[in-house]
């Protein structure tokens, strides 16, 4: 609270300052009485008081006045450089316009090549597209300029581990931030971290070949719908929107169930001589999933059949349909941010499609993709880097760990009309729960609300009281409400 008092009170010195000097300019006092050089001068002092009380605005959350303040400093000082680099932080954390803040961060770069913090975001715009040699050029450039700044060789070692470019000069990089680092930095256990993920891999090539492939995998699965539905409960459904709570998803434990996570390791290993019930069981961290489908199959009779129920009984559940880009965007914002906004990637979160396994022709398919020829590529490359390992070096557990993170990415081609989409996650940012009703107990992590998101509700065909849930609903939300529906499906 300190700080937040502290910031209005600098907003308040600032209104002051800027309204008596604004006045003066307004009366044409200045023009009077200064050459223009001292106009100049004069400019510039107007330009930083605007860029403090627009930092100040910032801190107190208050963007579009930051944001317009940032814009008028520029007008008086087209020369600032870190209002444009002020400018490009909003875009990037605020409007997340990408495009934009590159643009803001480059001319604050020109500017200023000293202003490494401007060099640090470009590289993690590119590293956030995946253009990771580009980003390990410009931070290359910015420890060049300035050899003592940690953050510019955190951000290289990101680049060059999430790249598969060079681990060892990665774990190298981490080393030299935590050098530059004071010693209870909580950034310091990320770095830690990642060297340990790193070293144990490249003891043997191919785990670190492995977690490259699997790398690309994901970014074939990856999802680009825009928007995509959830089948629950209307009970379910009750407490999301008339609770606000946080949208839920469970830990994965494909050893209860056949038919979870067996796929991939059918593929991997179809003599079954590699893996076993036993060494599965050693992996005690798993990833937590929730089911989702494409928009397209909002109302569909199978659908309502297995998922769309409430209190066991088919067809009385809904399907919501949510706006995935902005759930993923407000999801990685709950997340703990680097000292330049973005989330490590040890906080993985995303939506991807489920892969289909036809074992009769040895094939996946993605339902409604073309990509399926080079996931394919990717599995066998996949399974022959696998079936190099013996059978001590098959039960390692950071290969069962690497391997258990998409495991429950493939199912059998029997389900393949759902069309299925999850979202998964193996992030540490998430407290884990306990469901205590359910025996054994059920772990799950709570993500964030997801009353906000829904654009569409559709009532399951045997829904009753129809009218009373669409009224309720529509009274629930201060704004537009989703649009809401009673599937005319001729369910029996």
């Amino acid at each position: 609270m300190k700080s937040t008092h502290k910031n209005i009170n600098k907003v308040k010195k600032f209104n002051l300052l800027i309204n008596y000097l604004e006045y003066l300019k307004k009366i044409k006092v200045i023009s009077r009485l200064l050459a223009n050089e001292k106009k100049l001068k004069f400019n510039i002092q107007i330009s930083e008081l605007y860029l403090r009380r627009g930092t100040a605005y910032y801190e107190l959350k208050e963007y579009d006045k930051a944001l317009k303040d940032f814009k008028t400093a520029i007008k008086y000082n087209s020369n600032c450089a870190l209002a444009y680099y002020n400018l490009g932080t909003i875009y990037v954390s605020i409007k997340k316009d990408y495009n934009q803040a590159l643009d803001f961060f480059k001319l604050a770069c020109k500017l200023n090549k000293y202003l490494i913090e401007a060099h640090i975001s470009i590289a993690s715009i590119y590293r956030f597209r995946k253009e990771y040699s580009i980003a390990i050029e410009i931070l290359d450039r910015a420890i060049t300029i300035d050899q003592s700044d940690a953050n510019a060789f955190y951000n290289r070692g990101l680049a060059k581990m999430e790249g598969y470019l060079n681990w060892e000069d990665a774990i190298n990089d981490f080393r030299k931030f935590i050098e530059l680092t004071p010693p209870h930095d909580s950034w310091i256990s990320y770095a830690n971290y990642y060297i340990s993920y790193m070293e144990n891999r490249l003891k043997k090539r191919y785990f670190y070949k492995i977690n490259k492939c699997i790398s690309k995998i994901k970014s074939c699965l990856s999802v680009n719908d825009k928007d995509i539905t959830h089948y629950t409960g209307v009970s379910t459904l009750k407490i999301l929107i008339f609770d606000e709570s946080n949208f839920r998803l469970s830990e994965g434990n494909f050893l209860n169930d056949s038919s979870e996570g067996n796929e991939l390791f059918k593929f991997l290993d179809s003599e079954n001589t590699l893996f076993s019930k036993s060494s599965l069981e050693r992996v005690t961290v798993k990833p937590f999933i929730g089911s989702f489908v494409t928009s397209s199959n909002n109302d569909d009779l199978n659908l309502w059949r297995f998922y769309g129920k409430d209190g066991g009984v088919d067809a009385k559940g809904c399907s919501i349909t949510i706006d995935r880009l902005h759930f993923l965007n407000k999801l990685i914002d709950s997340i703990d941010k680097d000292d330049e906004g973005y989330n490590s990637p040890k906080d993985d979160i995303g939506f991807y499609y489920v892969a289909y396994f036809n074992q009769k022709y040895n094939t996946f398919t993605i339902s409604g993709d073309k990509k399926s020829n080079n996931l394919n590529q990717l599995m066998r490359k996949l399974r022959r880097l696998v079936q190099k390992c013996n059978l001590l070096d098959a039960t390692d557990k950071f290969l069962l760990q690497d391997l258990l993170s998409i495991a429950f990415l493939f199912k059998n081609n029997i389900f393949e009309n759902e069309q299925e989409i999850r979202i998964l996650t193996n992030s540490d940012s998430f407290e884990r729960k306990f469901d205590l009703n359910l025996l054994p107990p059920k772990i799950y992590i709570d993500l964030i609300p997801l009353k906000n998101f829904i654009k569409h509700i559709q009532f399951g065909p045997k829904v009753d009281n129809f009218i009373d849930w669409n009224t309720s609903i529509y009274y629930a939300y201060n704004c537009k409400p989703p649009s809401i529906e009673l599937s005319k499906l001729p369910y029996r």
